[in-house]
């Protein structure tokens, strides 16, 4: 399952605390400020500020997965503070970030090193209660480790977002696979909510398309 919402709320507040409206994004690679816009190669990911573009102004959080960036390249959005998680290998790829609302009152968390996925996480501050935020990458072919998901819940309320390639029937998608089954099982004995999209993310020529 791609560009997903796993939700953790306390259940002893009112359901409409946990309505925040965020915006997912998954490509290939983001397109940083050094980039040059006007005249984009034909492999260039020039559209990807496009939903951010449109959307400006509309979205208080933003959820970015496979950045693709390196510690050295900056990536600004006016408006929201970025925060992120940059792969460190010699081929970059993957990464995740955050993007908030300056005007929003938050802290960044550091959590706990998982084994697999790849995660920044803010905690967002509001009248009623704390909120964190959390943007995942599990890479494709990776399993989710028993141990990782632990760390991403805990007692408070917590939304994740992200790309876990995590796929479950129950959610839409076309077939079940184990990490799919492992995160079904995990969030349902946890009584945590799963929000998967509403139409297709995953396109692949000869390939039907699937969350």
């Amino acid at each position: 399952m791609n560009r997903s919402t796993v939700t953790q709320t306390d259940r002893n507040k009112n359901s409409t605390d946990r309505k925040v409206p965020p915006l997912i994004i998954n490509k290939k690679r983001i397109t940083t400020e050094n980039d040059d816009l006007s005249s984009p190669s034909p492999n260039s990911d020039a559209e990807f500020r496009s939903p951010i573009k449109t959307a400006k102004n509309k979205f208080k959080t933003a959820s970015i997965t496979e950045t693709h960036l390196k510690d050295s390249e900056t990536f600004k959005i006016p408006g929201y503070y970025i925060y992120r998680n940059d792969r460190k290998h010699t081929h970059f790829s993957g990464g995740v970030a955050i993007l908030i609302k300056k005007n929003l009152k938050h802290n960044v968390i550091i959590l706990p090193p998982t084994l697999q996925m790849e995660t920044v996480a803010i905690n967002l501050l509001t009248n009623k209660h704390d909120l964190r935020i959390i943007s995942a990458y599990n890479p494709p072919n990776r399993k989710i480790q028993n141990s990782d998901l632990p760390k991403l819940f805990n007692n408070t309320p917590t939304i994740l977002l992200g790309d876990i390639n995590s796929k479950n029937k129950i959610w839409g998608c076309k077939k079940t696979n184990p990490n799919g089954q492992k995160l079904y099982e995990y969030t349902s004995d946890l009584n945590i909510m799963v929000s998967s999209p509403p139409c297709p993310t995953f396109y692949r020529t000869g390939i039907t398309p699937d969350i």
